[in-house]
């Protein structure tokens, strides 16, 4: 995948009623593992707990793996292989970046 070179990703959780359990062990989680997290206050007064990904998208997976795994209990790899698979069957032209 191409993109410019000021093209940056990051991933974001919200502190809401629904995620406070997990949101306190998230960020456990990344202080433990060293990766910075960034609160944030949003206009609705909800805490956002954020992660910059730069252009890595291989550390972004290695997140996402790593809050729902250890953080959300729920074993990624089956789901994102079926996400996977769902993706290039409705977006054909991703076909060459997952190969």
């Amino acid at each position: 995948m191409r993109s410019p070179a000021d093209t940056t990703f990051q991933a974001q959780f919200t502190r809401e009623q629904w995620s406070e359990p997990y949101y306190e062990r998230l960020r456990a989680e990344l202080n433990q593992r060293g990766i910075s997290g960034v609160e944030e206050t949003v206009e609705n007064g909800q805490s956002v707990l954020i992660v910059s990904l730069g252009q890595d998208l291989d550390f972004g997976q290695t997140v996402v793996r790593m809050a729902f795994e250890k953080v959300f209990k729920v074993p990624l790899f089956d789901r994102q292989a079926n996400f996977e698979r769902m993706s290039v069957m409705k977006h054909p032209t991703v076909t060459d970046v997952i190969r």
